[in-house]
């Protein structure tokens, strides 16, 4: 196995941090072991070059080996030719793409910007040769006016020839263009339609770096001898870049247990955002995540123990915030490094047992360890039972379907099994999850039309308690009829009991502009249900398609199922505007996670039964 990188810097229009920003990437990844390291700058960075350099790079690459992109510049859009009936079709109304050294030198002829579409392509490539692939993004389109005078902004305005951008475009194989590939691991300087910066080194007297390099860089050299998932380092990231400057990087793909640079995994756990406004600590949209006044939550700091950590108990829901209590003094110094892990919260979930084996009777105390889950009493409605069947143990719906294959009743399998129950009943409460009550209600006028295509027909509405069949195909529309901007996520709480972020590509959230603007209309594109392999194949199962509008911005990741990749498969995405690159044009977050308000969010969903084709079917 060898590790590849392929380093590009296009510094251009003003900026002074791009060689920097290489050369500093170029070291990090040096000390962790990467043998082939190439890097492209100046005259390197012009558009043919750097697709040479793509090229070169799929050629050489084996299976099994380990591949980063990384590319730092300006990002930038222009309108579509036809802007205005792609919005109607829900389509991009802009043409993104990243700015080599030579875009000036366009012609209507020859394009020089790098389209997201391309970069998007060339990804799809590499996995197809290797799962361990990673792109890393310091960039964004083009933006504002830089907010602080030591800070520039790492967007460009150029208008230039878009004939030939649009032709090439099209020559792409649509195969290549659709979402991002469950296997990479995308870490971007901010989320969509928002700005990236650089600016002078905090440690690094007399250079300019990318915010976000430099803050990676940093951390990754930091947790070189004790790796942490991209998770909890992004979240870090994401603090140090956020006390700089307006801006929020964002991250998808396979990451909440994912170390870096590799395809190794750590166990799973879950960890909840964690903010300090006003000297208060906060985990942003607690209510969403489960918390609620009174539970306690952990402040994990990095390579402490969940039991060396910290309690501290939710006291007061501020909207659909949690705020929590004051920490200890010995904690305070690292607040910025710690992460909220939920210890014990009222929302439960409950199960019942028929029969009592080994496995039975080692689950039992183990559940009293557990966030989310209890043992039914007699008027506590159960979600789950597991049934102790002679030598096997098998754990069955309300319908009395298996969700998963019996397994055999040994005690030692009660941790698998008891993570199982835990997935189930993150489920179980997003199928329940209510619009926001009081302050946490979004008044806010939004609307999402679900539709279905089965097999070979044309599409129809979707309406609640319609029955779906495994290979049918679903797709959601949100328009936004009300004044204001605001941010969408969608999840699916799948026939298997697992819960899938949709929108992982833009787990903070999906922007949805004000009625009457472009982008104020959102299509999922079209998304495949199917029947898992671990899923006994009989039915009818629940499948609840859940759309989630809020005021501003947050990492929904958490929500999802961990690391199971996509659990379902969308497809014709509109092209370029949901691959790998286009949700990295951009820059700082609204900052809404310094608002003083707390978070506010809505409902629409729509609740569904998907059936097991005939044999043959």
């Amino acid at each position: 196995m060898t590790l590849r990188a392929l380093l590009i810097g296009a510094q251009t229009f003003g900026l002074s941090g791009v060689h920097s920003d290489v050369q500093l990437m170029e070291r990090v990844l040096h000390d962790r072991g990467f043998q082939d390291i190439r890097t492209r700058l100046d005259g390197d960075a012009r558009y043919h070059a750097i697709i040479e350099s793509f090229d070169e790079l799929v050629r050489e690459t084996r299976p099994g080996d380990g591949v980063v992109l990384y590319y730092s510049g300006h990002g930038s859009f222009q309108d579509h030719p036809d802007a205005v009936e792609r919005s109607r079709a829900c389509l991009s109304p802009y043409v993104h793409y990243l700015v080599p050294v030579d875009l000036e030198e366009s012609t209507p002829d020859d394009f020089r910007g790098l389209l997201v579409e391309e970069l998007t392509a060339v990804v799809h490539r590499m996995t197809s040769i290797t799962p361990n692939v990673t792109v890393i993004l310091d960039c964004c389109h083009a933006g504002g006016a830089v907010r602080d005078p030591h800070v520039a902004v790492r967007s460009v305005s150029r208008f230039v020839p878009l004939e030939s951008a649009l032709a090439r475009a099209e020559r792409l194989p649509t195969t290549e263009l659709s979402a991002p590939d469950p296997s990479v691991v995308r870490l971007m300087a901010c989320p969509r339609h928002e700005r990236a910066h650089e600016a002078p080194s905090s440690r690094r007297p007399g250079q300019w770096h990318g915010v976000f390099t430099e803050e990676l860089a940093d951390l990754l050299d930091a947790t070189l001898e004790h790796p942490v998932p991209w998770g909890a380092l992004m979240a870090q990231v994401q603090d140090r870049v956020m006390r700089r400057v307006r801006q929020r990087p964002d991250l998808g793909g396979p990451h909440s247990a994912r170390l870096p640079f590799s395809t190794r995994t750590t166990a799973h756990a879950r960890q909840l955002p964690l903010l300090c406004r006003a000297g208060r600590l906060v985990v942003p949209g607690g209510a969403v995540l489960g918390l609620a006044q009174g539970d306690i939550v952990a402040l994990t700091a990095p390579g402490e123990t969940l039991a060396e950590a910290a309690r501290v108990a939710v006291t007061a829901m501020l909207g659909a915030d949690a705020e929590l209590e004051s920490p200890p003094g010995s904690l305070t110094h690292r607040l910025p490094e710690c992460r909220a892990v939920p210890v014990r919260t009222h929302v439960r979930q409950y199960i019942t047992f028929e029969g009592d084996g080994p496995l039975a009777r080692a689950l039992r105390p183990a559940l009293t360890r557990s966030t989310g889950l209890a043992e039914a009493c007699l008027a506590d409605p159960a979600f789950a039972t597991v049934r102790s069947r002679g030598s096997t143990v098998v754990v069955t719906d309300r319908s009395g379907f298996a969700f998963r294959a019996p397994v055999p009743d040994e005690p030692g399998r009660h941790e698998a099994l008891l993570a199982l129950l835990e997935e189930l009943a993150r489920g179980e409460r997003l199928r329940a999850l209510p619009n926001g009550a009081e302050e946490a209600w979004l008044d806010a006028e939004a609307v999402a039309f679900f539709e279905r295509r089965p097999q070979g027909d044309q599409s129809q509405p979707l309406r609640p308690g319609d029955r779906l069949m495994d290979g049918d195909q679903y797709r959601v529309q949100v328009v936004n009829r009300s004044a204001h901007r605001l941010f969408l996520w969608l999840l699916d709480v799948g026939l298997s009991g697992r819960t899938a972020l949709v929108t992982d590509y833009e787990p903070s959230g999906c922007l949805l502009n004000a009625a009457g603007r472009a982008g104020g209309v959102w299509n999922s594109g079209w998304t495949d249900i199917y029947w898992p392999e671990d899923v006994p194949y009989e039915g009818p199962r629940p499948e609840s398609l859940i759309v989630m509008i809020a005021d501003r911005a947050m990492d929904m990741s958490s929500l999802a199922s961990p690391d199971e990749g996509w659990l379902v498969r969308p497809r014709g995405v509109p092209r370029g505007l949901e691959g790998v690159v286009a949700e990295i044009l951009n820059g700082v977050r609204d900052s809404g996670a310094r608002r003083a308000e707390g978070f506010r969010y809505k409902t629409l969903r729509c609740d569904t039964e998907v059936e097991t084709r005939p044999q043959g079917g």
